[in-house]
């Protein structure tokens, strides 16, 4: 359900997911998780963030004047195109970074079952669903990986 203009003013995530047609975005309400918005772009292979700004602008237009700049707490960007690429065993050689991701979580997950050519990096950090920090990212520790492995 979407909220009418005048039932919330307040802190907004936007979520932008680039998938191997189109980019779809949405904005939802931070405090009580509802849907504000949603839009849909082209991917723009070759120039994503063409498609990336795309659906950002769309999305906006589509909250109605509802969500404004200074009240967007969070924008989360992913991407499907380089998961599919990743389990379609397309393109070249890469290094997983799982951040805050135990043994166990890896184990679940199937990761290594999924992307079995790819290396993975696990170093502590991490955030809570609605961005605030759980654990601090070990950027030292993330270097070394990346420096054991940037060769390969």
């Amino acid at each position: 359900m979407l909220l009418s203009r005048l039932e919330y003013m307040g802190h907004f995530n936007i979520g932008i997911d680039t998938g191997g047609t189109y980019t779809d975005a949405v904005i939802i309400n931070a405090d009580n998780h509802q849907l504000i918005a949603t839009a849909k772009s082209l991917t723009t292979k070759g120039k994503l963030e063409i498609g990336i700004a795309n659906a950002l602008n769309e999305v906006m237009f589509d909250a109605d004047g509802e969500v404004e700049a200074g009240n967007i707490s969070m924008v989360s960007l992913s991407t499907t195109l380089a998961t599919n690429a990743l389990v379609e065993g397309m393109g070249s050689n890469v290094a997983v970074i799982l951040i805050g991701f135990s043994e166990d979580m890896v184990h679940r997950s199937q990761l290594r079952k999924a992307i079995p050519t790819a290396e993975l990096l696990a170093v502590d950090g991490g955030h809570e669903y609605d961005g605030s920090e759980s654990c601090a990212l070990d950027e030292a520790a993330l270097r070394m990986q990346i420096e054991a492995v940037k060769d390969t």
